[in-house]
């Protein structure tokens, strides 16, 4: 029983060191790597910039008063749409003084002269029915009378427009504000009782209702210097517009700024794009818009992923996959790339596999 027993234990310990002995040279062995591979595919490559900005109205008016006063009544708000010469507000004329002084002594004036010059002609009619004056004399009584009767009507019309806002001999009413484009009134910017400022040469004055034809609209945007030497008008381009969602917007560049304005340290260009494929979509200013510009593209070209490509010596290679994990390295050609894929131009075809360098 004794030989038994110590023989039972010295096969039980040569069982545990062969075990354990299989278990360290498998562990110590470095497991196989298998290299996974690509083959090319034929797709269109395009190589894009992006540039945000904004939609806007080609033509946009904001409209002023040309008399001074308070806002009596406002016909309009955001959103309406007018018709040009459409009224949309009154303006109550509130005279200033020192204005309506001058027009009344103004027309004092031009009434004593007239006077004067109508007595004078009046005067020498006879004398120059008897020929006791030259005709020459006679018509410049005439030339002067006939001005200062001018005068007097001219003087007459600015007090009444300081007066009441209107002309009578002009037919013009500038209490009454009207519409000088057709579209839709993006915003107000008064409201009834606001005094209003008149427009001259002095100020810009206060704008009652900007106007914008919103039929005919386009994208405006901003790129880098770095990329504006890529552009060129006419080129295509994707609008990406935050509002609409899963819809995109054929446009065409059609306008790069020559002079760049610089923002926080970076030089920026402006560009602007027509909006071809506008059909029932309603567009409003002020969208935010991204514009997805083509620099180039390739259609139906053999790509392979980027990142499997070496580069050594100025020199692009590949390694194609001659038998089972076995792979051989071949200079290729390439041309257009997107940052994902690029254009295998020649060296390899599609039934080439190509070893995955990221593995």
């Amino acid at each position: 029983m004794k030989n038994l027993f110590f023989g039972f234990l010295f096969a039980c310990l040569l069982g545990g060191i062969i075990w354990f002995a299989s278990f360290v040279i498998k562990k110590s062995k470095t497991p196989e790597i298998v290299y996974q591979t690509e083959q090319g595919t034929y797709i269109d490559i395009y190589k894009k910039t992006m540039a945000n900005g904004s939609i806007l109205p080609r033509k946009e008016v904001n409209v002023k008063s040309s008399v001074s006063g308070l806002l009596d009544e406002i016909y309009v708000g955001s959103g309406s749409i007018v018709t040009k010469g459409d009224l949309i507000a009154k303006i109550k004329i509130i005279p200033n003084t020192e204005n309506l002084t001058r027009a009344k002594a103004a027309v004092k004036a031009a009434k004593i002269n007239f006077d004067n010059a109508k007595l004078e002609l009046d005067r020498v009619k006879e004398l120059y029915t008897k020929e006791v004056i030259s005709k020459s004399e006679y018509d410049a009584l005439v030339f002067n009378y006939n001005v200062t009767q001018q005068q007097v009507v001219e003087a007459e019309e600015n007090l009444e427009v300081i007066q009441k806002g209107t002309s009578k001999n002009s037919g013009q009413v500038l209490s009454e504000i009207r519409a000088t484009i057709s579209g839709t009134i993006l915003s107000v910017g008064a409201l009834t009782g606001d005094q209003i400022t008149e427009s001259n040469n002095f100020s810009e004055g206060t704008t009652i209702a900007t106007i914008a034809d919103m039929e005919s609209v386009y994208f405006s945007g901003k790129v880098d210097e770095s990329e504006v030497g890529k552009l060129k008008e006419g080129m295509p381009v994707i609008l990406k517009i935050a509002a609409i969602e899963n819809k995109e917007f054929d446009a065409t560049l059609d306008f790069i700024s020559p002079k760049g304005a610089d923002e926080e340290g970076t030089v920026k260009f402006t560009i602007q794009a027509s909006i071809q494929n506008l059909d029932s979509t309603k567009l409003r200013a002020g969208y935010s818009a991204n514009a997805e510009i083509v620099l180039e593209e390739s259609e139906n070209v053999l790509a392979i992923s980027e990142g499997n490509v070496l580069f050594e010596d100025n020199k692009t290679f590949v390694e194609v996959e001659t038998t089972n994990q076995v792979f051989e390295k071949k200079e290729v050609e390439l041309g257009l790339s997107n940052g994902l894929k690029v254009e295998i131009i020649s060296g390899i075809d599609s039934t080439d596999k190509v070893k995955n360098q990221q593995f």
